[in-house]
C-alpha cells in the first residue's frame, strides 16, 4: 500500500463507522454519500466545464486511470486515481463521486437521492476568494452544496430533518490551502505579512466549515497543506529551481499548526457532534520526497 493510500485509509476510518456485516470489505459502504470540496488534489473534472483561464487537466493526466470516465476525459490532475478517489474507495465506492458540473440528468437524480454525493472541487482554487483565477472558490463550492441540499429537499419531499440525518452520516472531504500560498510568489502577500495572512486563511476556512456544519455536515475529513516549497511550480515562483524552499514549507507548517488548534477550539465551542480528522498531507509528501521508495 502506498503512503498516500495508507493515509487515506486512516482518514476514512477516523471519521466513519463500519456498516453491516456480511458484505465484502471492498464493497461495503460505510457512509451513504461523499461530498468533496477543494483543489486539484481532489478535482475530478469541474474545471473541464470552466472557461479559460481556469486550468484543465490535459494529457498525460489520467493516463493510468484503470477505467474510462464518461465523456472520455478524466478531469484529474494526476496520472491515475486522486485522493478523492482513494478515500471514496476506502468507504466503499468505486471512485470519487462525479464532478458537480458534469452531472447528467440521470446522475443528478442519483445525487438527489442522497446516496451518492458530488465533487465540487476545482483545481487551482483556494480558501480565499482571490485565489485561483477563473476557478470555483471554496465559498462558491459550499454555495453549490447549499443549492444541492435545497434541491434534495424539494425533489424528494423528505423534509429538512430527513435530509439532515442522511447528510450527518455522509463524509465531507476538503483539500485546500496550497494555492493560497502562491500569493507570496506573485506579490499579493509578503513574508512580513505571513502571520496575518495565515490567520486570515484559517479564519476564512473555519467560516466555510461552520457553514457546512450548519447545512448538516457531521463527518469531516480535512487534508492539510502540503510542503508547497517542494512543488515544481512553487520552487520556480520562489526562485529555488533545484531545491525545496524551506521558508515556503515553513509557511505551510505554520498554517497546519494553526488549523489544528483553531479547528479543535471551534468544534468544542460551536460544532457539537462534529467528528473530524486532519490527515497530514504535508507529512505524506515530505516522506515521499525524502524516501521515493515509499510510493509503491
Amino acid at each position: 500500500m502506498s503512503t498516500a493510500a495508507g493515509a487515506a485509509l486512516l482518514l476514512a476510518a477516523a471519521v466513519v463507522c463500519s456498516s453491516a456485516d456480511g458484505e465484502s470489505e471492498a464493497r461495503r459502504r460505510a457512509v451513504p454519500a461523499v461530498y468533496v470540496f477543494g483543489d486539484s488534489l481532489v478535482d475530478v473534472g469541474n474545471n473541464d466545464f470552466l472557461p479559460p483561464p481556469a486550468p484543465r487537466a490535459g494529457s498525460p493526466c489520467g493516463v493510468d486511470l484503470p477505467r474510462a470516465i464518461p465523456g472520455g476525459r478524466t478531469g484529474r490532475f494526476t496520472n491515475g486515481y486522486n485522493l478523492a478517489d482513494i478515500i471514496a474507495q476506502r468507504v466503499g465506492f468505486d471512485m470519487s463521486p462525479l464532478a458537480y458540473l458534469s452531472l447528467t440528468p440521470q446522475a443528478s437524480l442519483d445525487l438527489l437521492s442522497s446516496h451518492v454525493g458530488a465533487n465540487y472541487a476545482s483545481g487551482g482554487s483556494g480558501i480565499l476568494d482571490d485565489t485561483g483565477n477563473g476557478t470555483i472558490t471554496l465559498r462558491e463550492q459550499v454555495k453549490m452544496f447549499a443549492d444541492t441540499k435545497a434541491t434534495m429537499i424539494k425533489a424528494n419531499k423528505l423534509g429538512n430533518n430527513r435530509v439532515n440525518r442522511l447528510l450527518s452520516q455522509s463524509l465531507f472531504l476538503i483539500s485546500t490551502a496550497g494555492n493560497d500560498f502562491l500569493a507570496f510568489g506573485d506579490g499579493r502577500a509578503t513574508r512580513s505579512d505571513a502571520s496575518a495572512y495565515i490567520a486570515k486563511m484559517v479564519t476564512t476556512y473555519l467560516k466555510h466549515i461552520k457553514e457546512l456544519y450548519r447545512l448538516g455536515a457531521r463527518r469531516l475529513g480535512l487534508l492539510d497543506a502540503l510542503p508547497i516549497g517542494c512543488l515544481p511550480g512553487c520552487r520556480t515562483s520562489f526562485g529555488h529551481d533545484d531545491a525545496c524552499d524551506a521558508a515556503a514549507n515553513s509557511l505551510a507548517r505554520r498554517f497546519n499548526a494553526l488549523l489544528r488548534l483553531e479547528m479543535a477550539s471551534a468544534k468544542a465551542a460551536s460544532m457539537p457532534g462534529m467528528e473530524y480528522s486532519i490527515a497530514s498531507i504535508y507529512g505524506i509528501f515530505s516522506d515521499m520526497i525524502t524516501n521515493p521508495e515509499l510510493d509503491n
